[in-house]
């Protein structure tokens, strides 16, 4: 219990790395071989560290994946014993990339995701994710080393990235990274040549000759190409405020004018109707009153002829009388 709170403790302390510039304090260079400060170094460790551990977790890396990530000659020729063959040594990009494959390689199953007991080892959980794409994942196990790395440099990238975005860096903060992942991608490309060439022969790769590091180019791609997503909304410029409340303007003032078109015609047509019930009403009026005064007169005919015939009676009755 206390070899796993330690390790805890100490994953933890790695992990809380904040958004702050690097160290703007000078590089040294000496025979094309460049060296970052001691503190910028620190500080690019825990970026890579933190952002390659984090993406295997989140996607959920299958072990025989990140083995054939940390393929090594065993032990084979002059160097390090055991260096994975797709890395290069002494690179400031490489080395914490590996630290974090390692780490996660040593894993343990995580409680919060096995609530209920699992009684078979392969059905724990230890990460958050489904693991990678079918596609993603022949190409790191393809037999051709190409094509091995230019799948890790793709993923590095990715991981890399969304680290970055979730930083929220300002201009100035986003350019002091790339900076310095610049300058760990050239000490690191300076590796392949000359002496590191000769002690890591890389027998497994075949005969293929690495014209490049792959994870330097993952992480040196991930802060040159997506500087617009990893800008903050709030660090945006004035020019872009200026557009958007333009567009804000624009789009207000045509919900304004629809609404008044809306209104006049809601208002025209009451007015239409007003006007036709007065018509109908207006119509139905003289109707009921050309009828009263046809009723007037017919009632007043029909009297006329009731009196007529009474008189014609009583005239016809006296006649009678008188004989």
């Amino acid at each position: 219990m206390f070899k796993y709170s330690l390790l805890g403790i100490t994953l933890m302390s790695l992990l809380a790395i904040g958004a702050a510039p690097l160290n703007k304090k000078s590089v040294k260079v000496e025979d094309d071989n460049v060296y970052l400060h001691k503190a910028d170094q620190v500080k690019l460790n825990r970026l890579l560290f933190t952002s390659i551990l984090e993406g295997l977790y989140t996607d959920g890396v299958k072990n025989d994946v990140v083995d054939m990530i940390l393929l090594t000659d065993d032990g084979e020729g002059p160097g390090r014993a055991n260096f994975p063959i797709h890395f290069v040594p002494a690179c400031p990009i490489c080395i914490p990339a590996i630290d974090a494959f390692r780490t996660y390689r040593n894993r343990v199953d995580l409680w919060s995701m096995n609530i209920k007991k699992a009684t078979k080892r392969e059905d724990r959980k230890d990460n958050f994710g489904s693991g990678l794409s079918k596609i993603m994942r022949d190409r790191i196990l393809s037999k051709d080393a190409e094509t091995r790395m230019s799948a890790m440099a793709e993923l590095t990238q990715r991981w890399v990235n969304r680290k970055l975005v979730s930083m929220r860096l300002t201009e100035a903060e986003h350019e002091e990274w790339k900076k310095n992942l610049a300058l760990g991608r050239k000490r690191g490309m300076s590796g392949l040549q000359g002496k590191w060439a000769k002690l890591y022969p890389r027998k497994k790769l075949n005969g293929y000759q690495m014209k490049t590091c792959p994870f330097c180019d993952g992480a040196f791609g991930a802060s040159d190409n997506s500087f617009r997503s990893i800008l903050a909304p709030k660090h945006k410029s004035n020019a872009t405020k200026s557009k958007l409340k333009s567009k804000t303007d624009s789009k207000a003032r045509s919900k304004a004018t629809e609404a008044n078109l809306k209104s006049k015609a809601e208002s025209k047509k009451k007015s239409k109707t007003n006007t036709d019930s007065k018509k109908k009403s207006a119509s139905k009026s003289k109707i009921e009153s050309k009828k009263k005064s046809e009723s007037k007169v017919d009632l007043g005919k029909k009297k006329s002829a009731g009196k007529a015939k009474v008189e014609s009676q009583r005239k016809k009755k006296s006649k009678v009388d008188l004989k």
